[in-house]
């Protein structure tokens, strides 16, 4: 008795492993595209950091430079003068914040050992931030103060 075995060209994969293949092929672009499309969503814009840093000492340096703030500092701890920029800073064109923000944290040591008048002063400040870039960009943005200890 002869028995013949069939010869099976092995060169290329059989359909089903090469089904298999085309839809693991695109499982994988289909991730991919969506971590590249969930990172650019969730990471923060650095250019969006770097107007946000420079608004907000353009902001300080309106605060710092303005003769009421001078005088609200030497009555209060009776520094002569808050020393000023050599240069005045600029606002970045645009705020960089999304308007659905409506308020800005502003943290401080709200430690019970910190003696007045300095809580009182990062409040003063911060609220004059806020009044500076709610001035100069239009808006109505909130200090919100949290303290950490």
């Amino acid at each position: 008795m002869h028995t013949t075995t069939a010869h099976r060209d092995t060169t290329y994969p059989s359909r089903s492993i090469r089904s298999i293949y085309n839809v693991t092929i695109k499982t994988v672009l289909v991730l991919t595209w969506l971590a590249l499309l969930c990172s650019t969503l969730v990471h923060a814009n650095p250019i969006s950091s770097i107007e946000f840093n420079q608004a907000v000492d353009a902001g300080m340096y309106d605060v710092v430079s303005s003769p009421t703030f001078q005088k609200y500092i030497t009555e209060v701890i009776g520094f002569l003068v808050v020393p000023l920029c050599q240069t005045k800073i600029e606002y970045p064109s645009r705020w960089p914040v999304s308007s659905s923000i409506s308020e800005l944290k502003m943290c401080y040591d709200g430690s019970s050992y910190i003696p007045q008048p300095w809580p009182q002063i990062y409040h003063e400040v911060g609220n004059r931030l806020m009044d500076a870039l709610n001035k100069h960009y239009q808006m109505t943005m909130k200090a919100k103060f949290v303290p950490w200890s």
